[in-house]
């Protein structure tokens, strides 16, 4: 649940990102921003800016990320921040959709 460099958390990593870069205010934490997309179930939907969700220990949304292009995505683990592709096989099976965030949104 961490929101600062020494140790911030996948939800507020995008919340960050989205303030500073799109200047769009997100909600603070992963499901909230499922909730608040337009969701995309297919990765060829995926565009630049996109947020990924993943569920990764059961049927609850646990993760999200920002969709890069051709398959990468920026996230907040507990390696620190990196950038990982959908094509492995661990985030496909975790893979619970992407959305774009509306622009009025926060």
């Amino acid at each position: 649940g961490g929101c600062d460099k020494d140790g911030i958390d996948c939800s507020a990593f995008a919340q960050k990102l989205y303030e500073e870069v799109f200047g769009i205010n997100l909600v603070r934490t992963s499901i909230e921003q499922f909730n608040n997309c337009r969701l995309k179930t297919d990765i060829d939907d995926l565009e630049d800016g996109d947020l990924v969700f993943f569920r990764i220990n059961g049927k609850r949304i646990s993760h999200v990320g920002v969709y890069l292009m051709n398959n990468y995505f920026v996230h907040a683990s507990s390696n620190g921040v990196m950038i990982s592709s959908l094509t492995e096989s661990y985030w496909q099976r975790c893979f619970a959709g992407g959305g774009s965030v509306p622009k009025n949104n926060g």
